[in-house]
């Protein structure tokens, strides 16, 4: 393992971590459109760490995918 790799490893975690933080504290409305260039930005990562945060929380039942690229 890299150092790279954990780094991303750790913004990873950081990034599904206020993702599921936000859902439990209603900061997102249920149903509400969720967009991974949105979500980056407002995290201030790149969208692969937001992808995999919203795919564990896709696994989870927390989210779901939309049609469309870069929707849940």
């Amino acid at each position: 393992m890299t150092l790279n790799t954990l780094e991303f490893n750790r913004i990873g975690e950081l990034a599904y971590q206020a993702l599921r933080d936000a859902i439990f504290s209603a900061e997102f409305a249920q149903g509400e459109r969720l967009n991974q260039d949105e979500l980056a930005r407002r995290l201030g990562v790149s969208r692969a760490p937001i992808r995999d945060a919203l795919n564990r929380l896709e696994s989870e039942g927390l989210v779901k995918t939309l049609s469309g690229p870069a929707a849940w």
